[in-house]
């Protein structure tokens, strides 16, 4: 099999290919090389080439649009090294809807890009393959988020870093940064990192500290700032025995849309340790952290957040979520209508089971409280990303939290079928068990907070669904529907 077809996620989806024939183009590395090259440099001899082009993140849109990323690797044959960048990447069904998105877009931020040390190397850093109906920008040019181009200027932000990081608190004048994304996701997102630099010394010693940034378009962010700082005084207050660590927000930027964050030491090692445990070796860290622990850590914290009475975010009910669903099935569905009848079945169970139960009363929520979300430091754990935040049942993140759980041990077992672990229930059961536990709230309602966990947790394996066909992942979506209807049948038998 070549390279491109093991690259590829459109076999076995005709209906895809057939409304974007140059689709299967931009997913095969060899042709993109060679276009990238000659759109980026053209004919002539820049002293650049692509020697590897990886083709991925792709993503269905409304109106029959396509945004997937190109990752380059580039040789600079004057200096003798290598970079990497990105390419965004949007494939349209006609090329004049191309051309039309490159000029409102694109083109007024092509004229600021004069002296952007990171767009140097690209004397066309942005354009249109029309017969192709594709446009292409090189990262930080973004027409999705187009304050990311100021995110990334020196010039721009050095004022900024020295203001919000004095030398007093830092030890340093910050001189300069060193910058690569950090995480870049699909659609109007972006985690940057920033490593701030000191001049050197009289000794050539260049100091360094470590901060993060958000570039998000929905302004979502800005809820981070009272957050963190409203939970750091509830830890303050000492209402509370085990206070978790959240990292400190630096400022929010309204006009760039975008966040600063100091580092939250450690690592979110519950992956590891559930993948140790399914292949069967130890699931230990050398400090004795077990998984088990980590699993009761995240229910303390989760517990700890629903009580802290934080009253920041928007309210977020089960019908909300349901019209949120709806939307992305609907999209899904123009794509792939042969999927409607397997995922407004599950869409009708989800809505039958929302209807069938009371909602809880709405307490302060994460909002997206997965376990990668949890960061470790020994065993002290913390808790980063409060851009989701919002007042809503407190099933909303007990559910979200066990369906993809339950996802990602399914996808650890499908890629490795050496893993044979059967411990799904027992590890779901002692996140709940211990949410329980550490809230009396709950005490006497049990059985309440079990029936809406059930729905919500359904709820986010049929949205997962859904978000896997939207991300051209075949396998992942028909594995999250296995679970679901697993789900489904465990539920109606106990019910």
């Amino acid at each position: 099999m070549s390279e491109a077809s093991n690259l590829n996620p459109l076999t076995g989806l005709p209906m895809i290919r057939d409304r974007l024939p140059s689709l299967d183009a931009a997913f095969n590395p060899a042709a993109m090389t060679s276009r990238l090259q000659a759109a980026l440099w053209g004919s002539k001899q820049a002293g650049f080439s692509i020697e590897k082009c990886s083709p991925g993140k792709a993503i269905l849109l409304p109106d029959g649009i396509c945004a997937m990323q190109h990752a380059l690797e580039i040789r600079d044959h004057q200096q003798g090294n290598t970079f990497r960048t990105l390419v965004n990447s949007r494939l349209y069904p006609d090329s004049k809807d191309a051309e039309t998105y490159f000029q409102d877009r694109l083109l007024p931020l092509l004229n600021r890009v004069d002296q952007h040390p990171v767009l140097t190397p690209f004397p066309a850093p942005a354009g249109v393959l029309e017969d192709m109906a594709l446009v292409y920008a090189v990262f930080p040019v973004d027409g999705e988020i187009p304050t990311l181009l100021d995110a990334t200027q020196l010039k721009r932000l050095l004022p900024i870093f020295r203001e919000t990081l004095p030398e007093s608190r830092l030890g340093f004048q910050v001189d300069g940064f060193l910058l690569e994304p950090a995480h870049y996701g699909r659609y109007q997102r972006c985690v940057l990192r920033y490593r701030l630099t000191s001049q050197p010394s009289g000794d050539g010693e260049i100091q360094e500290h470590l901060i993060y940034g958000k570039v998000d378009m929905s302004g979502q962010e800005r809820l981070t700032v009272p957050v963190t700082h409203a939970l750091q005084d509830y830890f303050r207050s000492g209402r509370l025995a085990n206070p978790f660590r959240v990292p400190y927000a630096l400022a929010y930027l309204p006009n760039l849309k975008l966040l600063l964050m100091d580092t939250l030491q450690g690592s979110p090692i519950i992956k590891q340790l559930l993948r140790d445990r399914l292949k069967g070796t130890s699931s230990t860290q050398a400090d004795g952290l077990t998984l088990e622990d980590s699993i009761r850590d995240c229910a303390q914290i989760v517990s700890t957040l629903h009580q802290s009475g934080v009253g920041v975010g928007a309210r977020r009910s089960v019908w909300k979520e349901l019209d949120g669903l709806d939307s992305e099935i609907r999209l899904v569905l123009d794509w792939l209508p042969d999927l409607t009848g397997a995922l407004r079945d599950a869409q009708a169970v989800v809505e039958s089971l929302a209807a069938s139960s009371e909602p809880l009363p709405m307490v302060f929520n994460h909002g997206d409280f997965r376990y990668t979300q949890l960061i470790f430091l020994g065993k002290e754990a913390g808790l980063v990303d409060f851009g989701t935040v919002c007042q809503a049942e407190p099933a909303l993140d007990l559910g979200q939290f066990l369906a993809y759980q339950r996802m990602t041990i399914r996808k650890e077992q499908n890629a490795h079928p050496e893993m044979p672990y059967d411990g799904t229930d027992e590890l779901c059961e002692l996140f709940l068990t211990s949410y329980i536990q550490s809230n009396p709230n709950w005490t006497g309602e049990e059985s309440r907070l079990r029936a809406r966990v059930a729905l919500y947790e359904i709820l986010n394996i049929l949205r997962l669904a859904t978000h896997s066909w939207q991300k051209l992942k075949p396998a992942r979506a028909q594995a999250a529907m296995e679970v679901l209807k697993e789900r489904i049948v465990c539920l109606s038998s106990v019910r």
